[in-house]
């Protein structure tokens, strides 16, 4: 067993927990969200411990810089206001490893049962990470979110993009499709369940702002991109033993 890397995630599930207190969100008795908060610790825990630890290291710490910028950005211009109206929340911003290692893990799960059988054609490797783009710029116009989005939010959109269509260039079809249905369903529980126990409240007070989640798959695509640069591969530094 890894001991540094117990550490590191003892201090990451620790912030979080500060974070949760110090925000006042537990005056919110938010079921549904601490369960699936205490699902993802419990797995972020399980997965920490087959990482390499410099790979852990990397990838905490490329996940809260992307958080950091983009819960920045987007509470900044206003697209959702946080329950401790904080720009930004400390909470979502250290919560963000979390859910990152929830969908690693779900991904690696999906990509060991073979669900799907898809052939890599290296041309068609971007097309998720296109149908995200797609997607977001859609939902941003449909749900009136354009007159909002100054510059903060479209320089951190427009690195989103490029980081992952960067990092989807590199991988799989299968692996990137995979990593778009893990973010997507991840994603859309927690943005719903928050806004459902009053943790954030988005623009438009509707129950959830799909541009948003639209943007996990390039969130996630954009922290495997940082982790890249320092030569972190996250498809193979971990070990899943079932």
């Amino acid at each position: 067993m890894n001991t540094k890397n117990l550490v590191v995630i003892f201090v990451v599930i620790s912030a979080n927990l500060i974070a949760f207190f110090w925000g006042g969100y537990n005056t919110l008795s938010p079921v549904m969200f601490l369960a699936g908060l205490m699902g993802a610790t419990l797995l972020s825990a399980w997965t920490a411990i087959r990482m390499e630890t410099k790979s852990l290291v990397s990838f905490v710490a490329a996940t809260i810089l992307v958080a950091s910028m983009d819960e920045y950005a987007h509470t900044s211009v206003g697209t959702l206001t946080y329950f401790d109206h904080a720009i930004p929340s400390p909470l979502t911003v250290l919560a963000w490893s979390l859910l990152m290692m929830f969908i690693l893990t779900t991904t690696r799960l999906m990509m060991k049962f073979h669900l799907l059988s898809i052939i890599d054609w290296k041309m068609l490797r971007t097309l998720p990470a296109l149908a995200s783009i797609v997607l977001v710029s859609t939902s941003v116009v449909r749900q009136g979110y354009v007159h909002i989005f100054k510059w903060t939010l479209v320089l951190v959109y427009v690195t989103l993009g490029l980081a992952s269509l960067y990092y989807s260039n590199r991988y799989s079809l299968k692996w990137n499709l995979l990593l778009m249905i893990s973010s997507l369903t991840l994603g859309f529980f927690t943005e719903f369940t928050g806004a459902l126990e009053g943790l954030w409240t988005f623009r438009y007070a509707e129950p959830v702002s799909l541009f948003i989640v639209f943007s996990w798959p390039l969130r996630f695509w954009a922290v495997g991109a940082l982790c890249l640069l320092f030569n972190v591969d996250l498809s193979k530094n971990m070990t899943i033993e079932i």
